[in-house]
């Protein structure tokens, strides 16, 4: 279903703009004119809405989702169905997708990878605890806020874990690189399907690249199914430990050898920050599959099918051995020790401090800090913590370490003045910036055309690099059409104001004999009334003088006996003929600058031409000496077509119209 610009859907929600398109829904920024703000706009495909069955579904789980509330992921405010529109009104991001960083930057660092993880995870155990399975977690669904915010997006295809579907379809078709091997072969799909997704997702993050790519989705299905992945450390040889080992669980194609839940996840993700070298993702006893025999027992590591590196297995074995002897030593001792008496340190808050503040706090609860990263950070000035890997009030042992980021301030640059200034100028302008430009055209009576009116955001705002600025370029007063009044019968001074009363203009004023009008009343227009011309048209006018004085009655003379050399007896005699200046002022099509004016004169048997020549539409009216005698047939031709004819007496008219 296709909307268009202005639409208003449910008297609330006004369409902005088209951006984007997926299987399922065609998606549109678009106002919330109710509370007067940015929300995305998504419609159920029109191939769809034949479907009710698939209808019903998309209603039920958009509720589903909308009862989701959670800082890392997409609010869904509003469900609704308005004739066949099928809507979901959700959380406008003003961002970038997971996909067009990993495109631009990666290979990213272990603390990048693991600071999205982290918020991708505590977004997926939200759900998951909601009974909601993604089912479709991929970067392009995952949005990122300038300051660094992760957004977990578009369940468009999430069921509720007790619902029944077939999961390989031409819908799901388009994620295959971070299917789950259970969803490519079209088997049960569950919370660890998402897990694994977010491992392929955390392998293109440290690497760049996919680990299973192919021409034909359902080769790449396979490869899900039966490839090992590949070596991480290939293809980025900074990638930790902890990082490398927390993705081979993820990645496992047996579901119960990867991490049981997403909170279980998270615990490691957060430790692996401050422990890069340490191999995480130990399978606990309490996650080990039941139906392990002797040998399997012993090993507190899960069965990394996939890991063939012979350097991890010994480290492996080597740290199995010694848990095992531990806990022989530690049976054996027991009896005779003593439980000491163990006094844990609790988290404090450190966000919003100096580091040398965090610190000193840290110290106080018995806690050492740990610079991370520096990274631009919009709110808050250079010094200060913004992100702590620990949540305040845990507990950690005494002498641990708090990882933290620290901001580097700001990196917004004030915006120049592009008001007032032409477009080719502006353009010029912003050259020496990071910026893009968007233009938009709009009237404006007082800025001249092609000059920037407007400019968002403001001149000497600050702005991120890469911000579009949207200037608006006059394109001059907008031209409107009026009706043309009648102006016969009037005075010059009377046919001039009721001209500028609607924005029309008095054009070249003549005289002109006539003895239908009388003396100083209009006679004849340019402009016929009551046709539609554009404001600001000008219009002539020619002042009837009165009738034209009498002419001196010719003595009568005596008819010569043979007619004058030329002539013959079809050529009408000229005497009585006399000789008038008639003013002419034909219809000229609109956008014709000069035109050719040609007068026929029609006799008994034929037209004869009478004027021909070139003009301007500033020449009008043209006035025109014409020789005739009686009632004669004038017809008025521009540029070789037939405008229009008429009738003067010569006899009792002084003037034509």
């Amino acid at each position: 279903m296709m909307l268009n610009k202005g639409q208003v859907i449910a008297g609330r929600y006004e369409i902005v703009e088209k951006i984007g398109m997926g299987g399922m829904a065609v998606v549109y920024r678009a106002k919330d004119k109710k509370l007067d703000r940015s929300v995305t706009f998504k419609v159920l495909r029109q191939e769809h809405l034949g479907n009710e069955a698939f209808i019903r579904r998309f209603m039920v789980e958009a509720r589903a989702v909308a009862s989701l509330n959670h800082p890392n992921i997409v609010n869904v405010y509003d469900v609704g169905q308005e004739e066949d529109i099928n809507y979901i009104v959700m959380e406008y991001i003003d961002g970038v997708t997971l996909k067009e960083l990993i495109d631009k930057k990666a290979p990213f660092d272990n603390v990048e990878t693991l600071g999205v993880a982290i918020q991708i995870a505590s977004a997926l155990l939200h759900a998951h605890e909601s009974g909601i399975v993604h089912r479709d977690i991929k970067p392009q669904n995952v949005l990122v806020t300038p300051a660094g915010t992760v957004k977990v997006t578009d369940f468009g295809i999430a069921r509720t874990i007790n619902a029944q579907t077939d999961t390989f379809n031409d819908s799901t078709m388009g994620s295959v690189h971070y299917f789950s091997p259970e969803q490519a072969r079209g088997g049960h799909v569950d919370n660890k399907s998402d897990l694994y997704s977010l491992g392929i997702v955390m392998f293109e993050m440290v690497t760049g690249t996919l680990p299973f790519d192919g021409e034909e989705s359902v080769a790449v299905a396979l490869m899900h199914v039966n490839d090992a992945l590949p070596d991480m450390k290939e293809l980025n040889p900074h990638v930790s430990r902890s990082v490398e080992s927390i993705i081979f669980r993820l990645t496992q194609k047996d579901a119960e050898q990867r991490y049981p839940s997403a909170d279980k996840l998270l615990v490691d993700l957060r430790m692996a920050i401050t422990k890069p070298d340490m191999a995480m993702g130990i399978l606990e006893e309490e996650d080990e599959p039941e139906d392990e025999d002797e040998e399997t027992a012993v090993n507190v590591f899960p069965k990394v099918t996939s890991f063939s590196f012979a350097k991890f297995k010994v480290e492996i074995a080597a740290v199995a051995t010694a848990v095992v002897l531990l806990i022989i030593l530690l049976a054996v001792l027991i009896p005779h020790l003593r439980k000491p008496e163990v006094t844990y340190a609790v988290i404090p808050e450190l966000v919003g401090l100096t580091y040398e503040a965090a610190a000193e706090r840290a110290d106080n609860a018995k806690l050492n800090v740990e610079m991370l990263q520096e990274r631009h950070d919009e709110d808050n000035e250079a010094g200060i913590v913004i992100w702590q890997n620990y949540t305040v009030g845990e507990s950690l042992m005494p002498g641990d370490t708090i990882g933290v980021i620290i901001s580097l301030g700001t990196q917004k640059v004030r915006m120049p003045a592009l008001t007032g200034i032409e477009l080719r100028e502006a353009e010029k302008k912003l050259e020496g910036y990071s910026f893009g430009l968007a233009v938009e055209y709009g009237f404006n009576a007082d800025v001249p055309y092609g000059v920037v009116i407007s400019q968002t955001p403001e001149e000497n705002e600050l702005a991120m690099p890469g911000t579009i600025v949207t200037i608006v370029v006059s394109k001059g007063e907008e031209m409107t059409k009026v009706i043309a009044p009648e102006l016969y019968g009037l005075t010059e001074a009377d046919a001039k104001e009721k001209l500028e009363n609607l924005g029309l203009v008095l054009g070249n004023v003549s005289t002109n004999y006539n003895t239908r009008y009388p003396k100083d009343q209009v006679c004849l227009q340019t402009v016929a009334g009551g046709k539609d011309v554009l404001k600001g048209t000008s219009v002539g006018i020619v002042i009837s003088l009165g009738p034209a004085p009498a002419t001196p009655t010719p003595e009568p003379t005596e008819a010569p006996v043979n007619p004058p050399d030329g002539n013959d007896d079809d050529t009408p005699a000229m005497g009585g003929e006399k000789e008038l200046a008639l003013s002419f002022a034909p219809n000229i099509p609109e956008g014709i600058g000069t035109f050719e004016l040609s007068i026929m004169k029609k006799t008994s048997e034929n037209f004869v031409e009478v004027y021909r020549q070139e003009h301007t539409v500033y020449d009008l009216p043209v006035i025109v000496n014409i020789r005739g005698a009686g009632l004669v047939e004038l017809h008025m031709m521009v540029n070789g077509v037939d405008v229009g004819s008429e009738f003067v007496d010569f006899d009792n008219v002084a003037g034509g119209q």
